[in-house]
C-alpha cells in the first residue's frame, strides 16, 4: 500500500493535484517487477477535477512542464 499525491504542473503555471491511497499487486516476470493490478482510493471528485482541469488546459493547448 502507499500514499501518493498525483500532480500536473502545466505550462501555464498552474498545478493540478490529488491525493490517494493506493494497492499495488506486483508480480515478477522474466527477471522484471511489473504491476499487476492497481487500486485507487481517491476521492472520486478530487480525482474528475484533476482530470478535468488537464483536459481543459489541453483543450486550450497548454501542456505538462
Amino acid at each position: 500500500m502507499t500514499q501518493a499525491t498525483a500532480v500536473a504542473s502545466l505550462t501555464d503555471g498552474t498545478t493540478h493535484e490529488y491525493d490517494t491511497v493506493s494497492i499495488y499487486t506486483l508480480v515478477e516476470e522474466d527477471g522484471e517487477i511489473k504491476v499487476l493490478e492497481s487500486k485507487d482510493f481517491a476521492d472520486p471528485q478530487k480525482r474528475s477535477a484533476f482530470y478535468a482541469g488537464i483536459a481543459k488546459a489541453a483543450a486550450q493547448g497548454v501542456t505538462e512542464s
